[in-house]
This record gives C-alpha cells, sequence and structure tokens, in this order.
C-alpha cells in the first residue's frame, strides 16, 4: 500500500509542478489537450494506480491482524507435521563431547 500512495501522490504533483515549468507542450496521439509530457505520464501512472490501489486494498493478505497474532504466521494453514524434540538425555550426550574437564 505505501508504494502505491507514493505513486499516487507523485504523479499528482508531477501533474500539477509542469504546469509552471517552461517544457514543451506533446501530444498523445490525436489527444491535444495542452499537457506536456511529464503530464501525460502522470495522468497514466495515475489511471493505473487506482484499480492496483482497489485491488490491494481487498488482496487477502492485506488484512489487519488481530491482536495477539502471531503476523509472520497470520492466515497460514497449521502445519500438517509435528515439531520433534528429542529427549533431554539424549541432548545432554550430544554436549557432553564438548565439555571440557
Amino acid at each position: 500500500m505505501l508504494w502505491l500512495t507514493y505513486l499516487g501522490g507523485y504523479a499528482i504533483t508531477q501533474f500539477l509542478v509542469f504546469f509552471a515549468r517552461a517544457n514543451t507542450v506533446v501530444p498523445l496521439f490525436t489527444l491535444n489537450w495542452g499537457f506536456k509530457q511529464a503530464q501525460w505520464t502522470s495522468l497514466i501512472v495515475l489511471l493505473l494506480v487506482i484499480p492496483l490501489t482497489l485491488w490491494a486494498r481487498r488482496w487477502h493478505f492485506a488484512e489487519v491482524i488481530p491482536e495477539g497474532e502471531i503476523p509472520a504466521t497470520y492466515g497460514m494453514p497449521p502445519s500438517r507435521h509435528k515439531a520433534v524434540s528429542a529427549p533431554i538425555e539424549e541432548e545432554s550426550i550430544h554436549v557432553s563431547h564438548l565439555e571440557t574437564k
């Protein structure tokens, strides 16, 4: 969402700033509305950002995470495999060879 906000803001400011700049007017195909090249580009970007923003807001992973949930695993199905932990005796055997006497 942040990059869509940036692109939208950038397109709007480019469109407004280039009214004051002294660049040449460039028609887009048969449309001669008196816009400069940066203004045409910003209009196209803005027209692309609007539907992308609407799509991103409805995206499953853009949901607010409920309080108490872990963000890294929220929405993921639970694992089918159980975590296997070694008994304490087996862990002490593996560590005992590292101890210095």
